[in-house]
């Protein structure tokens, strides 16, 4: 009974997204000549070298591997958080304890 109720609950969220993707209008990216860019970066310095470092492959390896770190460092937390939840029976182990008795 559980199974058809997620495959139902299921293909309702996958019938909404479809909708909701026909309901807003396709964007087109925006054209920009390469000629407006070069004009602007001369009138800005500052954002000119500061688009130099970030296209640096070496700054942009050094983003991505904080970005790595942090989001592996959250995901160890929030499954600590977990971990004490069951141990201690609070927080969202109630929910599942109540859940599995229904």
């Amino acid at each position: 009974m559980t199974l058809l109720v997620d495959l139902a609950l299921g293909v309702c969220a996958g019938v909404l997204a479809l909708m909701a993707t026909y309901h807003w209008p396709r964007l087109e990216a925006p054209t920009v000549s390469a000629g407006l860019i070069a004009d602007e970066l001369a009138q800005h310095p500052g954002l000119r070298a500061r688009l130099r470092r970030r296209t640096d492959p070496n700054g942009l390896m050094g983003a991505l591997l904080s970005v790595v770190f942090v989001t592996v460092a959250l995901m160890a937390s929030l499954f600590g958080l977990v971990a004490v939840m069951v141990r201690t029976n609070t927080g969202v182990a109630r929910f599942d304890q109540r859940a599995a008795q229904w």
